[in-house]
C-alpha cells in the first residue's frame, strides 16, 4: 500500500481530522484563482493573435492573378478607333472612330449592343477626331447593321445610349455642339462650353418618334435599363449657358435619376453607376459623385433598390494599401464593372505620389480589380486582385492599369476580361478565372497608333498610344425577353 492510500485510509477513520466541507471551502479560492489565471491567459493570447487581425482589418489585402504568356483567344466582339473585330470573325469598317471618352463623370459605354445582338450604336464625332485624346465636333451616334455592315447616323448632336430588352432606346441630345478637348483647364476655357447640354429623348423602337423624358435640362449621360426604368446621370454647367440655351437658368442637379416615363424622374442615392443587377432590380454604384480629380484613400459602395432607391446595402472600403507601397497614395473607381450571379467587377486606378515615385516598373501590380459579393442582403469584397510580378513581366505587362473596362463573359461570375496594354503599347485583352486565379492574354490587338496634331499640352509629332479597345456590350439587364 502506498503512502498516499495509507493516509486517506487514517483520515477516513479519525473524523477528528477534519470534513469534507471543510476542504471544500479552503478549495473555492484556490479553483477561484485558477480559474483567473486561466481567463486571463486567453485573453492574453487571444489580444496576442488579434493585433495582427485589427492591423490588417483597416486595409484590403490583394491577391496575385498568374499570368500565362501562351495567347488565348477572346472570342467577343470588341471595337477600336474606326474597326468592329471578331464580327463573324471578320473585321468591320467603321464610318469614324468611336469616342469612349462619353462622360467625365459618370459610366458608360462606348458602343452598345442591341438585344438581338444584330446592331450595335456607339458614339463618334463629326468630324472624326485624330486622336484618341483630341475631341472635338459635334457629337454623333451612328448605328452598325453587323449583318450587313451597312451603317447609318441615329442621331446629331446627342451622345450615350442605352437600349432596352423590347427594343426601346434611349439617349441624350442637347443643344449645345460638343466641345471637348483633352485638358479641359486651360486658360480661358469654361467646360460647361463644351457640354451638351439638353434633355433624355425615348424611341420605342429604332424608327418610331423621340420623346423627352427629362423635364429640367442638364448635361446628361445615359446609363442603362434597370428592366423599364432608366438610369441616367445628370452633370451641373454653368447658369449662364443653360440660359443661353433655354432661356432659364433652372437645371436639374447633379447625381443618378432612376427614370420610369416622360416627367417621372427621382433621384437614386448613387453617385454613379457601376453595374444593374442580372434581374434588373437593383444597382451598385459609389456613394458619392466626385469628381475623377478627387482621388479618394477610401469610399462607400451602395446596393440601391430602383424602384423606390432604398439603399439595402454599404460597404466602406478601407485603402488597398500596405506599408511596403508607401507611393501609393490612394485609389479610386476606374469606369463601369460588370455584375453576374452573386458577384461584381470593377477596375481600381492608383494614385501616386508624385514626391515619392514607384519602382520603375511596379506601378502596374498595384492597380487592383476587385470583385465584390452580394449575398443575403449584404455587399462584401470577395477578392481584391493584382498581376503576379513575375509572371507579367515575362507575358511583357509595364502598364500601370492593366484592368481597363472589366467584364464578366459568364453567368456565374467566374471568367472576366479586361482590357490591357504591354510593352511598346501593344494592345491585349486578358481573360482571367476569379476562381483558379489564372490570367491568360490574347495575341497583340491590331495596332492603331497616331501622332498628336501641333499645340496644347502635346509636342508635335510624338506618337502616343494606340486607341484603347472597348468590348461592344450592352450593360442593360435584364436582356433576355
Amino acid at each position: 500500500m502506498s503512502a498516499i492510500e495509507e493516509r486517506l485510509r487514517a483520515a477516513a477513520a479519525d473524523p477528528a481530522r477534519g470534513d469534507w466541507q471543510d476542504v471544500v471551502t479552503r478549495a473555492e479560492p484556490i479553483r477561484r484563482r485558477a480559474r483567473m489565471r486561466r481567463a486571463a491567459l486567453a485573453i492574453a493570447a487571444a489580444l496576442i493573435l488579434a493585433v495582427p487581425a485589427l492591423a490588417l482589418a483597416d486595409r484590403l489585402l490583394d491577391e496575385p492573378l498568374v499570368v500565362s504568356p501562351t495567347e488565348d483567344e477572346i472570342p467577343m466582339r470588341w471595337i477600336s478607333a474606326d474597326r468592329a473585330y471578331n464580327v463573324d470573325g471578320k473585321e468591320a469598317r467603321l464610318a469614324a472612330a468611336v469616342n469612349g471618352d462619353v462622360s467625365d463623370r459618370y459610366f458608360s459605354p462606348a458602343a452598345v449592343l442591341s438585344p438581338d445582338r444584330a446592331s450595335f450604336v456607339y458614339h463618334s464625332f463629326d468630324p472624326p477626331p485624330a486622336s484618341p485624346i483630341v475631341s472635338q465636333g459635334v457629337g454623333v451616334l451612328r448605328l452598325h447593321d453587323l449583318v450587313t455592315g451597312e451603317e447609318r447616323v441615329f442621331e446629331r448632336g446627342a451622345r450615350s445610349v442605352a437600349w432596352r430588352a423590347d427594343g426601346a432606346i434611349a439617349y441624350a441630345k442637347g443643344r449645345a455642339s460638343v466641345r471637348r478637348r483633352f485638358s479641359s483647364n486651360e486658360d480661358g476655357f469654361d467646360p460647361s462650353e463644351g457640354a451638351l447640354i439638353g434633355h433624355i429623348l425615348v424611341r420605342e423602337s429604332l424608327d418610331s418618334p423621340a420623346k423627352p423624358w427629362t423635364r429640367l435640362p442638364s448635361e446628361y449621360t445615359v446609363l442603362a435599363w434597370a428592366d423599364t426604368t432608366l438610369l441616367a446621370g445628370a452633370s451641373t454647367v454653368s447658369e449662364a449657358s443653360v440660359e443661353r440655351l433655354f432661356d432659364s437658368r433652372e437645371q436639374a442637379e447633379q447625381g443618378v435619376y432612376a427614370i420610369d416615363g416622360p416627367g417621372r424622374v427621382r433621384k437614386l442615392p448613387i453617385g454613379g453607376v457601376i453595374a444593374v443587377s442580372p434581374s434588373g432590380d437593383l444597382v451598385v454604384g459609389p456613394a458619392s459623385s466626385s469628381s475623377p480629380a478627387d482621388v479618394p484613400t477610401s469610399g462607400k459602395l451602395r446596393i440601391v433598390r430602383v424602384e423606390d432607391g432604398r439603399v439595402l446595402s454599404e460597404l466602406d472600403l478601407p485603402p488597398i494599401m500596405t506599408p511596403e507601397r508607401p507611393y501609393a497614395r490612394g485609389y479610386e473607381l476606374s469606369g463601369a464593372g460588370s455584375w453576374a450571379g452573386n458577384y461584381i467587377v470593377v477596375a481600381y486606378r492608383t494614385d501616386f505620389d508624385e514626391s515619392f515615385p514607384p519602382p520603375l516598373g511596379h506601378e502596374l501590380f498595384y492597380s487592383p480589380l476587385l470583385v465584390l459579393r452580394f449575398d443575403d442582403g449584404r455587399l462584401s469584397v470577395a477578392h481584391v486582385f493584382t498581376l503576379e510580378p513575375s509572371s507579367a513581366r515575362d507575358a511583357g505587362f509595364t502598364n500601370s492599369s492593366p484592368f481597363s473596362g472589366p467584364r464578366f463573359i459568364d453567368d456565374k461570375g467566374r471568367a472576366i476580361v479586361a482590357w490591357s496594354a504591354t510593352r511598346k503599347y501593344s494592345s491585349v485583352f486578358l481573360r482571367c478565372d476569379r476562381v483558379e486565379r489564372r490570367c491568360s492574354r490574347s495575341g497583340p490587338l491590331p495596332r492603331r497608333t497616331t501622332t498628336i496634331p501641333g499645340g496644347g499640352v502635346n509636342p508635335p509629332g510624338i506618337p502616343k498610344p494606340e486607341w484603347p479597345a472597348f468590348l461592344i456590350e450592352n450593360p442593360s439587364r435584364p436582356l433576355d425577353e
